[in-house]
């Protein structure tokens, strides 16, 4: 396999304010780093990393191995779209598409490979579709040791439950949402049954089983409904004091088919109690994720207590799912750096 630089063609590079944040997060991340200006050549190798030495902007199509949408795409794509799909597939090229917004866009061309960070498996009817890790700034602050004990311990801190009145107005938006779906078809829609309804009653499970110890803080909003500075960095703390509570941290899906704190636990070395809701995870021929969390199938959420105990001796015994292996899991293919290292070996096995 070829360890050069990807080279990607994206047509002409648009020409936008880079120091406009909206604008440098509205286009996918490998021609941002190659658009970027405002530093130099040093500073932005510490800031792109893999971006920057991993992929190579081509002058032209024939010298390009994949198109690349410059544009992040959304549920209502840009006017250029379309064409600029069209004008790769006279081309001969597969397109890399990257999606934005919780919610996984239906690419309409089997030339595209999606990266989204919550796809559903099987749910594009044209489309190949990777996952894209949640990246976030590191936190664990040095600090991923774990105190494992005979009992496991699960750890949540988020929103587990609905606020009064505000389950019945969600179902029917997200009806609402499947009838305009028929008719239009933009996006995989969320379940109708939400996923407040997965996650509260994984958290009954947990807590009322004998065998498991929980550490709970259920909210009725995202972030306790934060809406300053100084509260989001006080649920923060808050958040971050839970993960390291326990071994586990419960991870369900929320309106994106994808949770964050999958992704936070693992930083912190703690093992994802992960229920699946036939979710895509990132680099799947790479990593067996079975091995490396307690996986249970959302159907089978009822017994999660019981899966999550009978597990329990033989996750204590696997150094697989020692703190420190799933910290050096997440530090070397789930950071930026690390999976856009990783991810042309993949294109190219697609191409």
């Amino acid at each position: 396999m070829s360890l050069d630089p990807l080279r990607v063609w994206a047509g002409p590079l648009p020409d936008v304010d880079i120091s406009d944040r909206a604008t440098r997060l509205g286009l996918n991340p490998i021609v941002r780093a190659h658009l970027d200006d405002r530093m130099g050549a040093q500073d932005l190798a510490v800031r792109y990393g893999s971006l920057l030495s991993h992929y190579e902007i081509a002058g032209s199509p024939d010298e390009a191995e994949v198109a690349i949408y410059p544009f992040v795409v959304a549920s209502r794509v840009r006017t250029d779209f379309t064409r600029f799909l069209k004008d790769a597939e006279k081309l001969h090229r597969r397109i890399l598409v990257f999606g934005g917004n919780d919610l996984e866009p239906i690419m309409p061309s089997e030339s595209v490979i999606l990266l989204h960070p919550g796809p559903t498996r099987g749910a594009q009817p044209h489309a190949d579709a990777l996952a894209l890790p949640y990246f976030f700034t590191d936190r664990a602050a040095g600090n991923w040791n774990r105190e494992d004990v005979p009992r496991p311990s699960v750890a949540f801190c988020g929103q587990g439950a609905a606020r009064p009145l505000a389950r019945s107005g969600q179902f029917l938006a997200r009806g609402a949402h499947q009838l305009r779906r028929r008719t239009a078809t933009q996006v995989v829609p969320p379940p109708i049954s939400g996923h407040v309804t997965l996650r509260s009653t994984a958290l009954e499970r947990l807590r009322w089983h004998p065998g498991v110890d929980e550490h709970f803080v259920v909210r009725d909003q995202y972030r306790a409904g934060a809406t300053t500075d100084f509260v989001r960095e006080s649920t923060q703390r808050e958040f971050d004091e839970n993960l390291r509570s326990a071994t586990y941290a419960l991870c369900v899906r929320g309106t994106g088919n994808f949770s964050a704190r999958f992704y936070e636990a693992l930083s912190f070395g703690r093992v994802p109690l992960f229920v699946d809701t036939r979710c895509v995870l990132p680099l799947e021929h790479l990593i067996d994720w079975r091995s490396r969390t307690v996986w249970v199938d959302a159907a089978d959420v009822e017994s999660i207590g019981d899966r999550l105990v009978e597990a329990h001796p033989r996750v204590l015994a696997d150094p697989l799912r020692s703190a420190d292996s799933l910290r050096t899991l997440w530090e070397t293919r789930l950071t930026s750096n690390g999976f856009f290292q990783h991810l042309p070996a993949l294109i190219r096995r697609m191409l």
